[in-house]
């Protein structure tokens, strides 16, 4: 039982790391047919919109454009991938 809540207590982590950068990155990026700002939506579409940026991030990642590291402290860190 205790591996399972150990478990659960890690992907709730990566979870919460992953959400923080995605929410950082969409605060920076225009929302809408009408280029809202991120602090101008509703806290739904806010909801929405870091979790668009979640599967773009991870998209963009996998298709070797971004580059992705976790730091020591748990901190996800994208950056444009070197070109080849």
């Amino acid at each position: 039982m205790n591996e399972l809540l150990a478990h659960h207590d890690l992907r709730l982590a990566e979870t919460r790391q992953a959400v923080q950068a995605a929410y950082e990155v969409a605060k920076a990026i225009k929302w809408t047919r009408r280029q809202r700002l991120f602090t101008e939506l509703d806290p739904v579409s806010q909801f929405l919109a870091a979790n668009e940026t979640a599967a773009h991030l991870e998209v963009l990642t996998i298709r070797g454009q971004l580059a992705h590291e976790v730091t020591a402290d748990g901190v996800d860190l994208y950056q444009v991938a070197a070109a080849d």
